[in-house]
């Protein structure tokens, strides 16, 4: 009798954890509205929601499309007034005033984008030239023009608990994605000029010396050729 009545007890409280504890979970959504979107944004793969779970994103629209001005880029000219500019790999020729929009695709090619979803329609100065800290000439400029944006709708899946309210309200968040300096280097074109006028100085210094040694000896083998003539001189004399 007591035998059966443990079973019974511990029957009971395995059905009572299972009802507490088997159903848990239950799969849920997440609805989230991305604005601003463009071409160097990025759309997060997981979503973190109260309660510590994390959604997946599984669905994803595009709405919304559409060309608009302010994307603009600061540029760094390193030396400034240099003949030549290296930009992406491309050597382009200098002056007094910056690149212009024919190497707007290189401009895009250097912050990692493309005509896809960006237009570089003209590069300005942006305030005078100065010094950086290693005491290298710079001057700054800005790339502007326009830029491919658009809206997204996205829906991640995770899983909520049972006596949760899923969320109904779809989450908006504006993304944007600012650029970063884009450093334009004119020492490459310098190296190679200062390696260069090394080698020419170096070739100099060696022929001049090669002259000089020669010059020297001319001169030690003239000495002793006349002081081989005094000394035949002074024997047929005596």
């Amino acid at each position: 009798m007591k035998r059966r009545l443990a079973i019974c007890v511990l029957a009971a409280l395995w059905l009572g954890g299972a009802q507490v504890y088997g159903e848990e979970y239950v799969e849920d959504s997440r609805t989230v509205i991305y604005r601003q979107v463009e071409g160097a944004s990025r759309i997060p793969e997981e979503l973190s929601v109260d309660g510590g779970e994390t959604y997946r994103l599984e669905e994803r629209e595009i709405f919304d499309e559409r060309w608009e001005d302010g994307f603009s880029f600061p540029v760094i000219f390193r030396n400034y007034g240099a003949d030549v500019y290296y930009l992406n790999g491309t050597a382009v020729k200098g002056g007094e005033e910056p690149f212009q929009e024919e190497c707007g695709d290189l401009l895009l090619g250097a912050i990692g984008q493309s005509r896809e979803n960006y237009l570089v329609e003209g590069v300005a100065w942006d305030g005078e030239s100065y010094v950086d800290e290693s005491g290298v000439p710079c001057r700054r400029a800005l790339a502007v023009g326009k830029k491919r944006v658009w809206s997204e709708r996205t829906v991640y899946w995770g899983r909520r608990l049972a006596q949760e309210e899923p969320e109904t309200e779809a989450q908006v968040i504006v993304l944007g994605s600012p650029m970063e300096d884009i450093f334009l280097p004119a020492e490459a074109a310098g190296e190679e000029g200062e390696k260069l006028a090394l080698l020419v100085r170096a070739a100099v210094a060696v022929l001049s010396l090669g002259i000089l040694l020669l010059l020297a000896a001319g001169a030690v083998c003239w000495v002793r050729e006349r002081k081989r003539e005094k000394e035949e001189r002074r024997g047929r004399e005596a």
